[in-house]
């Protein structure tokens, strides 16, 4: 048996074929979380972020996380799974890798959160950054 008999493999393989643009996968829950590799290190840390989000909300005071991690290691689909959760769209909680979480963290998908999804590059600040983001989404949800 071969291996192309096994797998469904592409004929060819661009840059930037296996990475998310943030925007885009909260825009396409099924297709994102369908292609995200849940491993146990990841469970673990949507629970850390789960965790300080948790925080926040029960100290009523900011808090802040920094997600780091080389090109194409996969911030962006961490973030649009994180996303969809606090949202409380069904398609993370369709995975059994995160079914301890969802008991865990009862209030995701309860509590209204703006949230502000960008990319830091090519920006000239954080505070310009984040306002022309929230702008944008002003514009687009209260017109």
């Amino acid at each position: 048996m071969l291996i192309r008999d096994v797998l469904d493999l592409p004929n060819q393989v661009r840059k930037g074929d296996f990475v998310l643009v943030l925007s885009e996968g909260i825009r396409k829950p099924e297709d994102t979380v369908a292609s995200y590799a849940i491993t146990p290190s990841l469970v673990h840390a949507f629970d850390a972020a789960l965790s300080v989000i948790h925080s926040a909300l029960q100290d009523q005071r900011s808090q802040a996380a920094f997600l780091h991690g080389s090109f194409g290691s996969g911030k962006s689909h961490f973030m649009a799974v994180l996303e969809l959760m606090l949202e409380g769209h069904a398609a993370p909680w369709s995975r059994p890798e995160l079914h301890g979480l969802r008991d865990k963290f009862s209030w995701v998908g309860k509590k209204k959160f703006l949230r502000l999804p960008l990319h830091m590059i090519g920006a000239l600040s954080i505070e310009q950054q984040v306002f022309q983001t929230y702008l944008a989404w002003v514009a687009e949800n209260h017109p």
